[in-house]
């Protein structure tokens, strides 16, 4: 049984309605799912990662590898270890740092690495953290204050990527909460799939064909950490991309079959690359070759959500509430 909302939660609830009643009022009552999902998870003060509520261990909502095994952080580490300590970045205090974590969840991670940069005497000057979440950021500083005094003293948090950075980048379970657009195939070809706000409240639907001008992209932009905007353009001009994202395997899919496409994830990926100036990047998420990813047989996407540990697909169940996540192309980011 899911327990009910307190009071504190439902005032959130109210403010989150109301930022969605403003969203659908200036789009002409009907949203791309990317949009959607870009205020559910990104509103400021509201979405599920930039509001105060818990969200990992067994006070929150899932539970991600670091807060299950001690052994995570140490392994990573041990795939990383070869480029720390090579030059240019053996003993070397780089601009930038020579480790950089994107969204680093409760902070466990990051002490569990940096005693095992340590034990391996392979430890950076800086230990950086983008973060967009501020009680993240809190919690991050927390547990890494227990590892010690010495290590804490290397973590640093930004509020963007730093520009020539030299070292390793690493990101554990950030791309698959990208925002993502959702699609049905009719007659050969992606249509758009969003939501609607109606006098029944919010209902998923297609986009009908006259919005097809509609302005897309009115989400306030997030810091690269989370989640890139989806390009600024007509939602017809979004489904193109899909089109050429998916490529010859729209030939393949059956009429009804739905699925997750991240647009944003190029411009994601770019902007890590214009700031590596020398280095790696190490990216852990759950996801497929495209091939696999778009097969015929997956004909329901990849779509789920969390909620107190409760696993769904209904993305528009306590929006600001749930976590929503899709799957990664793993041949796009490559």
């Amino acid at each position: 049984m899911i327990p009910p909302l307190d009071a504190a939660q439902l005032a959130h609830a109210a403010r989150m309605q109301t930022a969605l009643h403003a969203a659908f009022a200036t789009a002409g009552g009907w949203l791309s799912f990317a949009d959607y999902m870009q205020l559910a998870l990104y509103a400021p003060g509201l979405g599920y990662y930039s509001a105060g509520a818990v969200k990992f261990g067994t006070a929150g909502d899932f539970v991600t590898a670091p807060e299950i095994s001690p052994l995570f952080a140490p392994l990573v580490v041990a795939s990383i270890t070869d480029v720390l300590g090579s030059e240019p970045f053996a003993a070397s205090d780089v601009s930038g740092g020579s480790v950089l974590e994107l969204g680093a969840g409760t902070g466990r991670f990051a002490a569990a690495a940096l005693r095992a940069l340590d034990s391996a005497q392979c430890l950076p000057q800086r230990y950086d953290i983008l973060e967009v979440s501020a009680d993240l950021r809190e919690r991050q500083r927390g547990v890494i204050a227990a590892a010690g005094e010495a290590l804490a003293a290397r973590a640093h948090w930004l509020d963007r990527l730093p520009q020539q950075f030299q070292g390793v980048m690493f990101a554990n379970e950030v791309l698959d909460a990208l925002v993502t657009e959702r699609f049905v195939m009719r007659a050969g070809a992606p249509r758009l799939l969003g939501v609607q706000l109606g006098p029944q409240g919010l209902r998923a639907s297609e986009r009908a064909h006259e919005i097809v001008t509609a302005a897309a992209g009115r989400s306030p932009a997030q810091p690269l950490m989370q989640s890139p905007a989806v390009p600024q353009s007509p939602y017809g001009q979004r489904e193109l991309a899909i089109a050429q994202r998916l490529g010859a395997l729209v030939q393949q899919l059956p009429d009804g079959y739905v699925g997750e496409c991240c647009l944003g994830v190029s411009a994601w990926i770019s902007a890590l690359a214009a700031a590596l100036q020398r280095g790696v990047v190490l990216l852990v998420d759950y996801g497929l070759p495209r091939a696999q990813l778009y097969h015929p047989q997956r004909q329901q996407g990849s779509l789920r959500c969390f909620f107190q540990h409760r696993a769904h697909d209904d993305a528009l169940f306590r929006p600001g509430f749930c976590d929503i996540s899709a799957w990664v192309d793993f041949t796009a980011v490559a």
